[in-house]
């Protein structure tokens, strides 16, 4: 039996991919969310980002994003701002006490960013004497924060 020639297979592959790539233009033309999903793609955006972290731990261990000084606790976080001028950014510290009963402490405030530079940012809340905390950084206007655990036996000691 004689089986009959296939035809090679580029005369097999380029009409499909013509055929996906036609597809693939009116869906472009034609639906709204694609078009955006390849401008997006394809467009260079500017950069209004926003680094926000808590400084690394000390060799030691000892967490230096809060360090308790008596009746307070000093928060520390860096920002780098990676938008294209200097901007205000605002941002809430809260310290939430392990122990029942002990409230919430919050503080809001803002520092001028400017581009491409870290800034590192303090914060001095009152806090009980003994127990862990923990402390979250929120940016206002942004859904970007950090959390931290400050155990009772780790937080650095002030000087």
């Amino acid at each position: 039996m004689d089986r009959p020639q296939r035809p090679p297979w580029y005369l097999r592959v380029v009409p499909t991919t013509a055929l996906a790539l036609v597809v693939l233009g009116l869906l472009v033309l034609l639906v709204p969310g694609v078009r955006d999903q390849v401008r997006l793609s394809t467009t260079r955006l500017p950069g209004d980002v926003v680094e926000l972290y808590f400084p690394p731990r000390a060799a030691d261990g000892v967490e230096r994003a809060c360090v308790r000084h008596g009746a307070h606790v000093r928060v520390g976080f860096v920002l780098v701002s990676h938008f294209e001028r200097a901007t205000r950014l605002g941002y809430r510290v809260a310290f939430d006490p392990d122990a029942a009963g002990v409230r919430t402490v919050r503080r809001t405030a803002g520092t001028l960013a400017q581009p491409g530079t870290a800034k590192s940012v303090a914060v001095r809340l009152a806090a009980p004497r003994s127990g862990g905390f923990t402390v979250t950084v929120s940016l206002l206007d942004r859904a970007q924060d950090i959390r931290v655990h400050c155990a009772a036996g780790q937080q650095g000691a002030g000087r």
